[in-house]
């Protein structure tokens, strides 16, 4: 089972150097390379003013269920069923606009049972939580050195270079019914979210907070064959002291005869100090012995939380609201680079249009050929959003950014025109005449 279906629609290129691209092939002549820079200039400002508006509706909505929140809300909860399930929408909708695809709870229950990077036997109960969300982007293979035994050595790992996890605890009462741990820190009423870089991607069920832990066969057997062969040594060495208490249960219990057939001589027995001094060292020395285990065994719990604490903590960006922030950023980014490739191809490809399927066969051939690398580019997403750009800019009539006739094919408006267009739209977005067409909904442009 492969946790990424195939190619990704992640385009992991600034939108400066791919705007630098476009116009190093030359097709966009006179005038038009100078108005295309400005174009995207002023794209990207007006995608900008458009997401801070979303933003700014889903952390009014989070703020309710953010774990770090230092204000108290006013008002009833009576929509809170609603509005976690808005949250979750929206969370799930930010990965998609920034070209996450979505691990199931299926691929992460598969590793579980692999082993990448840290070694462990590991168990993760995901019917502790009422939503468990979990996106990656970037699937990449990455080499590290790791110290096995008594060696280092290099290891292949495959690495994801971003996950967004969103969990949410049921409540008390399954806990109670149920009789699993519980983290009293982690709230039922509370939705966490968490930020990742560079994960292996068998490793994944270290990210979550109730992951259980335990040794796996091999430091089970590094601490077991050294305990069973100390524990013979002890007993071996506590043979008289053992005879000498066992002599003395069987005086009491079975009389003296019986005691003497076990070879305990009557002084022995007669005298108590030998039989409390016999029965306090072989308490000391089984105490010790006892003692010396379990501290391994500590040790080695500690050994194994702080291997998991390293590898998570410089791995770890952001959590809860900072979360929402970064994904919003990098929607942003990812759409913005989307709607320049697929204008810039419409602009210098065939003057009768093209269709939708024909543009998403020509931006992946382009990114094939110019950049070396094979994308799932993501088409739906960008036409939606500019069909809808419109407006009437100074010295023009009504204009549409993007047109499509009734046999599908695609038609942008002409270069200056698309310029003056998104002047208008971003004067009068900043100044609130002119809300941005997705502002109602942070999905509404997919």
């Amino acid at each position: 089972m492969t946790l990424c279906a195939g190619e990704e629609a992640f385009l992991p290129w600034l939108r400066e150097d791919l705007e630098r691209l476009c116009l190093e092939e030359g097709k966009l002549t006179q005038d038009e390379p100078e108005m295309f820079r400005e174009f995207c200039r002023l794209l990207s400002t007006y995608l900008h003013l458009d997401f801070h508006g979303n933003l700014r509706t889903i952390e009014e909505l989070y703020a309710h269920f953010d774990p770090d929140r230092d204000t108290v809300p006013l008002g009833d909860a009576a929509d809170s069923q609603q509005d976690e399930l808005e949250v979750v929408r929206c969370f799930r909708e930010l990965a998609e606009r920034s070209n996450y695809y979505e691990i199931s709870a299926k691929m992460i229950e598969h590793c579980l049972d692999a082993v990448t990077l840290i070694d462990l036997k590991t168990k993760v109960e995901l019917d502790d939580f009422d939503h468990v969300v979990c996106y990656a982007r970037g699937d990449i293979h990455s080499e590290t050195t790791v110290r096995k035994m008594w060696k280092t050595r290099k290891l292949e790992l495959d690495v994801l270079q971003r996950v967004v996890l969103l969990l949410k605890y049921k409540d008390v009462d399954y806990f109670a019914r149920t009789g699993r741990p519980r983290k009293e820190e982690l709230r039922s009423d509370r939705i966490y979210t968490f930020y990742y870089k560079h994960v292996p991607k068998y490793d994944l069920e270290f990210l979550f907070p109730n992951v259980e832990i335990g040794m796996n066969l091999k430091d089970k057997l590094l601490l077991g064959v050294p305990a069973i062969g100390g524990s013979i040594l002890v007993l071996t060495k506590l043979v008289p002291q053992i005879l000498i208490i066992t002599g003395l249960v069987v005086f009491l219990v079975a009389g003296p005869e019986a005691a003497r057939r076990m070879g305990v001589s009557d002084e022995s027995v007669n005298q108590v100090l030998p039989a409390v001094t016999a029965l306090l060292g072989l308490t000391i020395a089984l105490g010790g012995f006892a003692f010396k285990q379990w501290n391994a065994i500590r040790r080695k719990r500690f050994e194994f939380l702080k291997n998991v604490a390293e590898q998570l903590f410089y791995r770890k960006l952001a959590n809860n609201q900072a979360v929402f922030n970064r994904l919003m950023s990098s929607a942003e980014a990812e759409e913005s680079k989307e709607m320049i490739l697929a204008l810039y191809q419409l602009w210098t490809g065939p003057e009768e249009g093209q269709t939708a399927a024909g543009l998403d066969r020509r931006l992946e051939d382009w990114i094939q050929r110019r950049l070396d690398a094979k994308v799932d580019f993501d088409i739906d997403g960008p036409i939606s959003y500019l069909t809808r750009l419109s407006g009437s800019p100074p010295g023009h009539g009504e204009t549409v950014l993007l047109d499509t006739d009734e046999d599908g094919r695609m038609r942008p408006a002409p270069l200056p025109i698309a310029v003056a267009l998104m002047r208008h739209l971003v004067t009068n977005s900043a100044l609130g005449v002119n809300p941005a067409p997705a502002s109602s909904s942070p999905s509404s442009s997919m």
